[in-house]
This record gives C-alpha cells, structure tokens and sequence, in this order.
C-alpha cells in the first residue's frame, strides 16, 4: 500500500525549518474555502500550495487527486 508523504514525518524538529533556500519570493497570494480546499496559497504566481485540515478525520473521495488537479488547471 503507498502511503500519502507527510509533512510531520520530514520536518520532526523545529531545525528542519531552519534550511536557507535560494528562492526569491517577490508575491504570495492566500485565501481560504476555495473549491472545498482548506487554505490555499499562490507564490510568485508559479506555485500552488494546497493545505488540507485533518484533524479529526481522514482523507475520503480522493481529495487531494482533485485538490492538485484544480491547482494545476489554476495554474495554466
């Protein structure tokens, strides 16, 4: 069974923040309840990030399948 990446299992200390990226980030956009997605944001108009809340439930109707489709089609 493949299991979904989780965040929590890579960055398991506050030192896993703490990396220096050389990316420049010159927009972000942020919104929320957008096309059933939790929060969203848009960075320098080339990167989707999708946040999905959890808590208390699990993953159902293969969300995240149609989550990266809507911010691929958003995208282009």
């Amino acid at each position: 069974m493949n299991r979904i990446p989780n965040l929590f299992d890579y960055a398991t200390s506050e030192l896993s923040q703490n990396v220096s990226i050389d990316y420049e980030i010159s927009t972000i956009k942020v919104g929320r309840q957008w096309c059933k997605i939790d929060v969203w944001a848009l960075i320098n108009n080339e990167y989707f990030l999708v946040i999905e809340d959890k808590k208390g439930t699990t993953e159902h109707s293969n969300q995240l399948k149609r989550y990266a489709k809507t911010a691929r089609e958003y995208i282009i």
